[in-house]
């Protein structure tokens, strides 16, 4: 959602979910020994807001945090 509060200046904010699921594999060379591995895996859900503000100097430039 975003609000303009006046000809300049905005703000906005919501909710987010991110997903993500990922593998990790990695092998390390050792001399004279056996060689090392690793390897993870994961997957989750998170919830979260964001909010945000933006500056319009111009009708083509824009600034903004979020």
């Amino acid at each position: 959602m975003g609000y303009r509060l006046s000809d300049h200046w905005s703000v906005g904010g919501g909710p987010i979910m991110m997903y993500t699921d990922s593998m990790t594999k990695a092998r390390i060379n050792n001399i004279g020994s056996t060689d090392g591995r690793i390897k993870l895996e994961e997957d989750g859900v998170g919830f979260g807001w964001q909010l945000g503000l933006l500056y319009e100097l111009n009708e083509d430039t824009r600034i903004g945090v979020n």
